[in-house]
């Protein structure tokens, strides 16, 4: 079949990597309105609201632990804590031996 006469709807079943593709088809469906709806209620990105939900399950993260965990850009994580860290969500303590500084939740965030 010539890929100009496909339907939009064969990506779901007909390309090399079907169940991967399905997986996120589904997670897009349900976590785009539920970051449209954090961004609304309470002004945060997605990597806000995982930087926040990775704290709060794990106090102490290091930043690149949560780039590990979410499997989001470095970047776009430093930008969220920078942001969480401005509203005073999230806080820095200083680490021994240099590993890193851990995060922590606070009373706001």
């Amino acid at each position: 079949m010539d890929h100009h006469h496909r339907a939009p709807t064969d990506i779901l079943t007909v390309n090399p990597i079907r169940l991967a593709y399905r997986l996120n088809y589904v997670a897009n469906v349900y976590t785009g309105p539920l970051d449209k709806e954090v961004e609304q209620r309470w002004g945060l990105s997605r990597p806000g609201f995982i930087t926040l939900f990775c704290l709060l399950q794990l106090p102490g993260l290091l930043a690149r632990d949560i780039v590990e965990i979410c499997g989001r850009p470095k970047n776009s994580i430093s930008r969220s804590m920078n942001g969480l860290l401005t509203k005073d969500y999230i806080r820095r303590e200083d680490a021994d031996g240099g590993r890193g500084q851990p995060l922590f939740l606070t009373a706001a965030g």
